[in-house]
């Protein structure tokens, strides 16, 4: 007795054809990632990260007082709201009459 009139070894062979194929084009596709990766590799970062490391400039320690941190997060804040812009939500449509409009000519032919 067949179950539903299916050739399981030509199936079976046609699942394993197709999973072999998707698993090839994936390994090609990282292949190729990877050789773009190494040619267009930037090669002067590290005399950036050398200097950026070695400080030559010394910051003095202070202390911030609560106050004056209030006031930064005072003028911050305010400074950052008034950027925004304040939309009064309201939508008005103006409808236009013609007597003719193309696009819903039906008088062509």
């Amino acid at each position: 007795m067949t179950i539903l009139a299916i050739v399981w070894s030509d199936t079976l062979t046609l699942v394993a054809i197709c999973f072999t194929m998707v698993l090839v084009i994936m390994f090609l596709f990282v292949v190729i990632l990877k050789i773009f990766n190494v040619l267009l590799k930037v090669k002067h970062i590290e005399p950036i990260i050398s200097a950026v490391s070695q400080p030559s400039i010394t910051i003095p320690d202070f202390e911030i007082t609560e106050m004056e941190s209030a006031a930064i997060a005072t003028a911050l804040y305010l400074y950052l709201d008034v950027e925004h812009d304040d939309d009064s939500c309201i939508l008005t449509i103006k409808s236009i009459h013609q007597d003719y409009i193309p696009w819903n000519n039906n008088n062509i032919f």
